[in-house]
């Protein structure tokens, strides 16, 4: 199974194991396309490498990769000159956790499984990001859209509005969607088509979006009985969508795109949104900080390595910070940055409506 990120970058899943290759079936948007092998990025859950390691607590290190036993998944990564592969195991679920889940399916239906860790920032997410930046590309915790072959980059922490926004620049200003939450960037300052699924929550569609009320109106009567539970509970459901179940394809941006501009939302205690002129600098250390809060897991097994090792590896915290700045400088040389100031209750439309004036 084979999926594109741009026109050079491609991540291939050589997955054996069938819950893992129903999630990807149902989470992704499988293409063919033409590569260079040093332009692929490998995914698989068969684990081979050097037989010598070193052992680290849960962390086993190699020569060019490492091994890392979490609570429900294994993670690892390899990298060489030749290719670079993420592997992922899934481990079976505890008593207690099958016995939490029988009894939930019971009651309202089915749940998502412990295999669903694999989606999490924690397994593919992350080790995606270290590969990527081994091809000088990037991941950042932002959303992205296009207009007329110039694509904006919104950025922000957890609940600043990017998702909702994003919908809106779509639905109401004919933006094209690129991604949401995870947009994949390189260093020549363009944005690609990320393959990541939307992350829909109930306070999205309830901010009046048309696109996501029609997408949660198609829901099986199952799933409908369930979101509808949990909203009386006063909980959040969410539910994950590729791209093209919630958009039309021509509301979609496949293709590399110079990106022009790029927003950072903060929330604050203030009366009126206004705009924040910063230092390119400042404005990379924040975007930095923004994305590798959603990495941290990863910290751990490199952090081992790094104290293990005792030497300037790859697989270390002080490597990712590091060339995830040089990217993101590179990347936002030429792009106009600003910091984004909003009230603390500012609906998503308002806020699209600012920055298509704005961009």
């Amino acid at each position: 199974m084979e999926f594109k990120i741009n026109n050079t970058l491609h991540i291939d899943f050589s997955i054996k194991n069938n819950e893992i290759n129903s999630l990807l079936e149902k989470y992704f948007i499988s293409c063919e396309a033409n590569y260079d092998k040093n332009d692929i990025i490998y995914v698989t859950d068969e684990y081979k490498s050097s037989s010598e390691y070193i052992q680290s607590g849960k962390t086993k290190i190699y020569r060019n990769g490492f091994f890392h036993q979490g609570k429900n998944i294994c993670i690892g990564l390899e990298q060489n000159n030749e290719k670079d592969t993420i592997f992922i195991n899934s481990i079976k679920a505890s008593f207690i956790h099958d016995f939490k889940r029988n009894i939930y399916k019971k009651l309202i239906g089915s749940r998502p499984t412990h295999i669903e860790n694999f989606f999490s920032y924690s397994a593919l997410w992350s080790l995606l990001h270290v590969a990527l930046c081994h091809k000088n590309h990037a991941f950042v915790h932002s959303s992205s859209v296009s207009m007329d072959d110039e694509a904006c980059l919104i950025i922000g922490t957890g609940g600043s509005g990017k998702t909702s926004t994003t919908i809106a620049l779509v639905e109401e200003y004919g933006y094209r969607y690129q991604s949401e939450d995870f947009s994949i960037i390189d260093q020549k300052g363009y944005s690609s088509f990320s393959p990541r699924p939307l992350t829909i929550y109930s306070s999205d569609v309830e901010r009046g979006s048309q696109t996501l009320k029609k997408y949660t109106e198609n829901f099986n009567l199952r799933k409908k009985i369930i979101w509808r539970i949990l909203k009386s509970l006063k909980l959040n459901p969410r539910d994950r969508a590729v791209a093209n179940r919630i958009f039309r394809d021509n509301q979609i941006n496949y293709e590399k795109t110079k990106i022009r501009k790029a927003y950072f939302l903060v929330r604050k205690n203030i009366d009126k949104p206004s705009f924040e002129n910063i230092e390119p600098e400042k404005f990379v250390s924040q975007s930095v900080y923004a994305s590798l809060r959603e990495v941290l897991p990863l910290f751990e097994p490199f952090s081992q390595i790094g104290a293990t090792t005792g030497h300037g590896s790859i697989f270390n915290v002080e490597y990712i910070i590091e060339n995830t700045k040089a990217i993101y400088r590179s990347a936002f040389s030429d792009v106009e940055c600003k910091v984004l100031n909003l009230p603390l209750r500012l609906d998503s439309s308002s806020i699209a409506k600012i920055i298509h004036e704005d961009f």
